[in-house]
C-alpha cells in the first residue's frame, strides 16, 4: 500500500464486535416481541396471533419473516431498525479507519 499503513480487519476490532453484539441483541429482542413460530401447531398459532394483538383469523395481517409469523404493519419498523444498524456499523468503521490512518 502506498500509505505504509497495514490494513486491518475492522470486523475483528473490539468496538465493532461490541456494536454487532448489541445490535444482535436488539434485533433478537425485537423479533422475540413481534414474531412467533407455530410449525403446524394450531394452539401455538392461536397463541402467537393473540401475542401479536390479532385474532387467529387475521391471517391476512401477518407475513413470513425468517420462518416465523410477524404483523405486516411491523415490517417498516423492522426495516428501519436494520437500516439504523447498517448505518451505525458503517459510521463506526469509517471512524475507526480515519483514526487508524486507513484510506481504503
Amino acid at each position: 500500500m502506498a500509505t505504509g499503513h497495514k490494513k486491518t480487519n475492522l470486523n475483528r476490532h473490539p468496538e465493532v464486535i461490541k456494536l454487532k453484539k448489541r445490535q444482535t441483541e436488539e434485533l433478537n429482542g425485537y423479533l422475540a416481541r413481534n414474531r412467533f413460530f407455530a410449525f403446524n401447531d394450531q394452539k401455538k398459532f392461536n397463541e402467537g396471533m393473540r401475542m401479536l394483538g390479532l385474532n387467529p383469523e387475521d391471517t391476512d395481517k401477518v407475513v413470513d419473516v425468517g420462518g416465523g409469523a410477524m404483523r405486516a404493519d411491523k415490517i417498516p419498523e423492522l426495516r428501519a431498525l436494520i437500516k439504523r444498524h447498517e448505518t451505525e456499523l458503517k459510521e463506526l468503521k469509517r471512524r475507526l479507519k480515519t483514526k487508524s490512518g486507513q484510506t481504503e
